[in-house]
């Protein structure tokens, strides 16, 4: 952890020590459960703030880790360490069973299949009598005990739990900070560039889904001691409501947010028993009023912290590319009755810039889409390096050397210049490495000076270039481009046609889709000109200029707007 969070992580545990000092009993059972939820929040951060997923399944991983700890400790006579592992163990099983399926979903419809799954969890512990004590629950659960030492009530439980939550902090810390936090902000904000600089996000959301349920378990197992009973409610979906609060109080993606919410959650309606029989609609209301005032979260008013760049400007080294070829045979794609690709075969080699053109709908996204696997073929192959990679994932594509950039440059405004570059960087390459890598990457579109530049300040020639930047960042061996100088002024374009040439001298194979002759035509080596999803003419820009089938179909239409234009 950075040299801030060791100091206000102890500037805050001071304090915390000075307020407690005078505190009965009482107030050290709050703050112990204060610090139990603050672990589950902690886990939830990681589902809903960093993988975003809408999990409804928390608060049963959180129930199952109280029951598991409370039918071990009074039916088999473990230990608190031994059952603590088991609900952990038993909640990382049960998360990825569920994952495995359930993670293919989207949006509302993966929360209402966790909130299907909460439901039957809740139903087994009511109704499962001989193991769940039914409605009665399980009475009688001993005390924490350790590696046989007992952990008193009071202080001794304070202290376990909230270093327990130092524990927490930090695996959340190591998992979603510095790189790997830059790399969870693009899978979930951005989900298609993750695929194509090669980010595997299911892998991403199925590591941090079970993660969370682990975490949740260990804070239902210290429930389960700290209250000696376990009884249906902790699998209630009122119990995940609390959750959820407290995250979107605390805040969904920092540490210090979940220490916030956990804290108000069990201490506000406490505050607020001064309104009597109106406390609840009070408690509401201040929620309400957080959630309006800070939807980031408490936590969200101090400022992000931002990696930094680590690299000096320097020339940038030549593209280590290796001598690649792309190949498309009879490639097909319908949607419906719509024939977008049919049957198109083209070849695309090292140090040439391939230009496709043709009219709207003729299928040149498409085909890039296609050639990159964020949409599968319906027929036909295509060959990478004399490899079919027709089936592969997009980001299998990319970790093989494909890179793409969008139409519409896909990218996270709250990054800076140089998070958006590092975070296409793999996590297999040290920091040293991949600050390298960085540096390089934007230095050959020319934006070393403007590494500390937040993506939302950038001009739309900063945001096309830095795109690029992000795409050479995964060292990739072909480039695919869509629409490049779209939005841009003349001048702008031409610097960027200046960029792109010297990518493709330096060893790249370039595809650009691209609307503006006058970017493309001086710029291609090679031109396709696409019709209805067919190839109707392919050559040098000189000849594909002169085509007659080709203006008649595309290139003509371009001279008679230049007229209309000048009218």
């Amino acid at each position: 952890m950075t040299r801030q969070t060791l100091i206000g992580g102890g500037v805050v545990s001071a304090l915390a020590v000075l307020f407690m000092a005078n505190a009965g009993g009482y107030e050290m059972r709050l703050m112990s459960l204060a610090g139990i939820y603050t672990i589950a929040v902690l886990g939830y951060q990681m589902a809903l703030g960093h993988a975003g997923v809408l999990s409804l399944a928390q608060g049963a991983f959180f129930g199952v880790g109280a029951y598991v700890t409370g039918i071990l400790t009074t039916q088999h006579n473990l230990d608190g360490a031994a059952a603590m592992l088991a609900a952990m163990l038993v909640a990382a099983v049960l998360a990825a069973l569920v994952a495995i399926p359930v993670l293919r979903l989207k949006t509302h419809y993966f929360a209402l299949a966790t909130l299907a799954i909460a439901e039957v969890v809740h139903l087994l512990a009511v109704n499962w009598t001989t193991v769940t004590g039914g409605a009665n629950g399980i009475y009688g659960v001993p005390p924490l005990v350790l590696f046989s030492i007992e952990i008193a009530s009071g202080w001794p439980l304070l202290v376990t739990v909230w270093s327990a939550v130092a524990l927490a902090a930090g695996l959340v810390f190591w998992r979603t900070s510095g790189r790997r936090g830059l790399r969870l902000d693009l899978a979930r904000e951005t989900p298609l560039a993750a695929d194509v600089v090669g980010i595997n996000r299911r892998r991403q959301r199925f590591e941090l889904f079970v993660l969370s349920a682990i975490l949740a378990a260990v804070a239902g197992s210290f429930q389960a001691h700290a209250i000696g009973v376990v009884s249906p409610a902790v699998t209630d979906f009122a119990l995940m409501v609390t959750i959820l609060v407290a995250t979107l109080v605390g805040g969904q993606q920092r540490i210090l947010g979940a220490v916030i919410g956990g804290i108000l959650v069990i201490h506000l309606p406490e505050w607020f028993r001064a309104f009597d029989v109106f406390y609840l609609i009070a408690y509401g209301a201040a929620l309400l009023l957080v959630i309006i005032v800070a939807p980031k979260g408490i936590a969200g008013f101090w400022p992000r912290r931002h990696l930094q760049e680590t690299h000096a400007a320097q020339p940038p080294p030549a593209l280590c590319c290796r001598q690649a070829s792309l190949h498309c045979a009879n490639l097909r794609k319908h949607f419906g009755g719509v024939k977008a690709v049919d049957g198109i075969t083209a070849r695309f080699t090292t140090g040439q810039i391939t230009g496709v053109i043709g009219p709207n709908g003729s299928g040149k996204s498409t085909l890039l889409n296609l050639l990159t696997g964020l949409i599968r073929a319906d027929g036909g192959t295509i060959t990478l390096d004399h490899k079919e990679v027709t089936s592969l994932s997009a980001d299998t594509r990319a970790r093989a050397g494909l890179a793409r950039a969008f139409q519409h440059p896909d990218l996270v405004r709250e990054h800076r210049v140089w998070e958006a570059v590092m975070a296409a960087i793999p996590l297999s390459k040290d920091s040293v490495q991949a600050a390298k890598d960085a540096a390089a990457a934007c230095a050959h579109v020319d934006l070393q000076g403007q590494a500390a530049t937040l993506v939302e300040h950038l001009s739309p020639e900063g945001l096309r270039r830095l795109e690029i930047a992000r795409a050479l960042a995964t060292v990739p061996d072909i480039l695919l481009l869509d629409e490049p100088a779209a939005g841009l002024t003349a001048a702008e374009q031409d610097r960027l046609a200046v960029t792109v040439r010297r990518l493709a001298d330096d060893g790249l194979a370039i595809i650009v889709v691209e609307h503006g002759m006058r970017f493309l035509l001086p710029l291609a080596d090679t031109i396709i000109c696409l019709d209805q999803g067919q190839v109707i003419a392919t050559g040098p820009a000189a000849e594909i200029a002169e085509n007659p089938e080709v203006i008649d179909c595309y290139l003509g239409r371009f001279e008679e707007a230049a007229k209309e234009a000048g009218k």
